[in-house]
């Protein structure tokens, strides 16, 4: 997890925002902090393009916006261009087979993944 200034500090935009933060280098994460919050204003980075993680609606960078936050999501977006492994839920690495995966594949730019 890091602050945004991290991975854009091309945009003086991200500079005071101190309630979203990039998980790796291709989600950008938006808490809802809010009490009874059914949306968030947020901001997306310039430089980049980003994809809605529940529609993969596009949206282009250097943004701000007041995003969707139902109870049981809050916003999250994504970088364009990363590959994204996810699997089934595990408690520990042992628990059972980590199959099957799925590999969400974002355009916009070039990625590799080794798996």
């Amino acid at each position: 997890m890091c602050g945004l200034v991290l991975d854009f500090n091309a945009d003086p935009a991200v500079r005071n925002i101190a309630d979203q933060f990039m998980f790796g280098p291709s989600l950008l994460v938006n808490p809802v902090t809010d009490y009874k919050a059914r949306n968030r204003k947020l901001y997306l980075p310039a430089t980049t393009g980003w994809f809605d993680f529940y529609s993969g609606k596009y949206l282009p960078g250097g943004q701000a916006l007041t995003a969707d936050a139902p109870l049981e999501r809050m916003p999250l977006y994504v970088r364009e261009g990363p590959i994204l492994p996810s699997g089934p839920a595990v408690q520990y690495a042992a628990e059972k087979p980590t199959d099957p995966i799925t590999l969400h594949v974002c355009t916009g730019k070039n990625a590799a993944f080794t798996l």
